[in-house]
């Protein structure tokens, strides 16, 4: 006969199938026997939350956290659905109770980060970003979200926009590269509005805009290519020029809509006054499931956006 833990593991491998009605009925089985059973709580949430009822798993959550208030887990999975049902304030209090008992947890003051962000709380999201930094160097994702919120509020130097451009690029090619054209487009502009010169982000942007049938776009991304004579990638000049001459000779223009100015206007971010549509998840600011093991046990990662997705 089964142990609880083998009941656990084959429900959790059925959640990470996405066999959500096999890993229910499971969970729902171990709760009938043992109503407070942590980790059954926790999976029959996350099913629910993956099926499509945020509002059903905030209720698990919040059932979970009655009978275990000291599970950052639970604590970190109620802030996440608060998340997605734009509860943002209560994914807030969430996130920092979560915080409170597990202070070293990284992933959590990114998912902090990431809402005090949207609710344009500026200088909180700095200082929560720049705790994930010191606690994982490496994380990409906070260092381009930090870039992110200096360039908004215009407290980004020269220099650091052209390291945050370059990072943005980085991310960009890699995404375009996997085919994550909408991650990509994304990181792309960023990369432009941080240091418009950059022009290997305007060549690869033209070259996802292309693909996409947008040409004019693509074609003033074309335009914007200037690489210095002499650099390795000086050889780009020449083939956006052809792209361009291509693209031109295919479809010709009815309106030029961006001769007037070196850089579309699509391209443009304000400093001085910091749009809440960028704000959002469009750059992969949080919830990164890789990062997980940091905080739970190994046997529990499989338990989906409990685990930052």
């Amino acid at each position: 006969m089964p142990t609880l833990n083998d009941t656990i593991q084959v429900a959790n491998q059925h959640y990470t199938a996405h066999r959500l009605s096999e890993a229910k009925q499971l969970y729902s089985e171990i709760l009938n026997a043992q109503p407070n059973q942590l980790d059954a709580l926790l999976g029959l949430g996350q099913v629910a939350q993956s099926g499509g009822d945020p509002a059903a798993a905030r209720t698990i959550f919040q059932t979970t956290i009655q009978a275990h208030p000291k599970s950052v887990k639970a604590w970190f999975c109620l802030g996440n659905v608060y998340h997605a049902l734009h509860q943002l304030s209560d994914a807030e209090a969430a996130y920092r109770r979560a915080i409170r008992l597990q202070p070293k947890a990284f992933a959590i003051h990114n998912n902090l980060a990431d809402t005090l962000h949207q609710q344009q709380k500026w200088e909180e999201a700095i200082a929560s970003y720049q705790t994930v930094l010191r606690l994982r160097p490496d994380f990409t994702d906070a260092e381009i979200s930090l870039g992110t919120i200096l360039h908004q509020v215009g407290k980004l130097t020269p220099e650091d926009a052209i390291h945050y451009a370059a990072l943005n690029y980085t991310v960009g090619l890699s995404k375009y590269r996997a085919g994550d054209r909408d991650t990509a487009e994304a990181h792309l502009r960023r990369a432009i509005a941080l240091h418009p010169p950059l022009s290997m982000a305007h060549f690869h942007l033209g070259l996802l805009l292309q693909e996409q049938g947008r040409v004019e776009e693509a074609i003033h991304c074309y335009q914007n290519v200037r690489v210095e004579d002499g650099h390795p990638d000086a050889v780009f000049n020449a083939i956006a020029s052809q792209k361009q001459a291509r693209l031109r000779k295919r479809h010709p223009p009815s309106q030029d809509r961006f001769s007037s100015s070196n850089h579309s206007p699509i391209l443009q971010i304000s400093n001085t006054h910091p749009d809440p549509t960028l704000t959002d998840r469009t750059l992969k600011i949080a919830f990164v499931s890789q990062y997980c093991d940091t905080l739970l046990p190994p046997h529990q990662n499989s338990v989906g956006a409990c685990t930052y997705g």
